[in-house]
């Protein structure tokens, strides 16, 4: 049976709700992941019911088979495989606790594969060599605005290892000159402080000078955001900031798929560790709750590290 068709099953509808009052009251997790929980959930149980089934009355079998059903018929990523048996797994610790089921069927059950934990991230001298293409275009009067409002877009991205999400909503009181520190709102509304470089200030400095001309006439003076624009939300849409970091990597002759605003995110944290920054250090930066998120970006400096063995060793030629 094909995930999302309507969702009727009253038993395990309550279920999945009680589920999701539990993990908001302890959590306060975001919305976004409360639709990801939601999602995942009542496919697996359209699935169930459709060989007879519920939540509660499945094994590990039925739960191997629904894995071989995502991966075959659906092609999901091990990424999104992996998302998903982290939700099931939280969902029958849950209903196994408040005893509404006698055992847990994810127990024993592998976690996929991942054939590369994360895209290669763009290198140093890319970056340089895009900051480069921006400050060229920003000479330009044409283009001076757009610019101005990217280089700062890249600054804080990159420069300080924002979510694209955290970077695009942020309002102008979020931005702190002594000490030079901007305070994000991140997932689950959760609070963290990140540091800021002299060059953002220098880059958040000139772009002032041209914000009035992104502001919408019914907003003038009253809009809150450091990027506003005429979307619904009001300000800079994530795609949009996606979309002209790919413009501005083409004029400068680089390779624009290597380039997105959530790779600046991982080269924010790759570069930073490859230059010796504690791991803690970066987990609070980037507002990771758990350290072994963070830990995915040490396969990359790993990757580094035998490069450099491998070409600069005296014995490497042997």
């Amino acid at each position: 049976m094909e995930a999302g068709n309507e969702f009727d099953y009253s038993e395990d509808k309550n279920l999945v709700d009680w589920f999701l009052d539990a993990r908001f009251a302890e959590r306060n997790i975001a919305q976004n992941t409360m639709s990801a929980y939601r999602s995942d959930l009542r496919a697996l149980a359209d699935f169930l019911h459709a060989r007879g089934k519920s939540l509660k009355s499945a094994e590990r079998d039925d739960l191997q088979d629904w894995y071989g059903y995502l991966h075959d018929v659906r092609e999901l990523k091990a990424t999104s495989l992996a998302r998903n048996l982290a939700t099931l797994r939280q969902f029958y610790r849950f209903v196994v606790a408040e005893r509404l089921c006698p055992q847990d069927p994810t127990l024993h059950m592998e976690s996929p594969r991942f054939s590369r934990l994360l895209p290669r991230v763009p290198s140093v001298q890319m970056m340089r060599l895009l900051m480069e293409g921006i400050e060229h275009d920003g000479r330009s009067t044409a283009t001076k605005a757009n610019s101005l409002r990217l280089r700062l877009l890249v600054s804080l991205c990159y420069g300080s290892g924002l979510r694209v999400s955290e970077l695009v909503s942020l309002e102008r009181g979020a931005l702190s000159r002594e000490p030079p520190i901007a305070k994000i709102v991140g997932k689950g509304d959760k609070i963290r402080f990140v540091p800021l470089l002299p060059s953002t200030f220098s880059a958040y400095d000139s772009y002032l000078n041209v914000r009035e001309k992104f502001i919408p006439n019914y907003l003038k003076g009253v809009s809150p955001y450091i990027f506003p624009s005429t979307s619904l939300k009001g300000h800079l849409t994530r795609q949009r900031f996606g979309q002209l970091l790919k413009d501005a990597a083409t004029r400068v002759g680089l390779d624009a798929s290597k380039l997105s605003p959530h790779k600046l995110r991982h080269a924010f944290a790759t570069h930073l560790l490859a230059g010796g920054a504690d791991l803690r250090a970066i987990q609070t930066m980037l507002g990771h709750s758990d350290i072994s998120t963070t830990q995915i970006y040490t396969h990359l400096v790993d990757e580094q590290l035998q490069k450099l063995v491998h070409t600069k060793h005296p014995l490497a030629d042997k």
